[in-house]
């Protein structure tokens, strides 16, 4: 890819045109174990499970609250949201941020601490992970994970994004 943006940027100077790149959100390295939120709701008595042959599957009608996770954030939703907010920040796994910005859709948001992410997982124990745990099913998982891009191998998470980072001086 750098090639590519390499010669492209080269085509435009020898035309006098100007050459920019941009991108939706910048990767954050990863150095902390992932933040796990529905697991530590569920131990708190606020994510219900149903269980079938032995697997934990999420009982959103029965929850009075669960992590909607994706990267660096998640967003509690549920009748109990704020009181399971409280209890997450308890933790002191996860941060609030400054600004609220999926309160007025009725969730409260939460990040992941500095360097690592909100993993989506409720089940503590191998064995109880549901059938759809070894890859990607967004209808039936409260979220998206990092560490389902290694679909074949054991892949370290080692990028993660979602947080609001200062904005880097262009160059010239």
């Amino acid at each position: 890819l750098r090639r590519q943006l390499e010669r492209l940027a080269d085509f435009c100077s020898r035309r006098g045109w100007d050459f920019s790149v941009a991108g939706d959100y910048e990767i954050a390295s990863v150095s902390r174990p992932p933040f796990r939120p529905n697991a530590i709701l569920r131990g708190k008595g606020f994510f219900a499970v149903r269980h079938v042959a032995g697997m934990a599957y999420p009982d959103f009608h029965s929850s009075s609250a669960f992590a909607v996770c994706d990267h660096e954030f998640c967003i509690v939703y549920g009748e109990r949201r704020r009181e399971a907010a409280d209890a997450l920040l308890a933790t002191g796994l996860c941060e609030m941020p400054e600004e609220q910005p999926a309160e007025r859709l009725g969730g409260t948001t939460l990040f992941a601490l500095p360097g690592a992410w909100c993993e989506y997982t409720w089940w503590n124990r191998r064995r109880e992970a549901p059938d759809f745990a070894s890859h990607v099913d967004i209808h039936n998982k409260p979220g998206f994970d990092p560490k389902e891009l290694f679909f074949f191998c054991r892949g370290t998470v080692a990028g993660t994004h979602g947080r609001r980072r200062p904005v880097a001086a262009s160059q010239p």
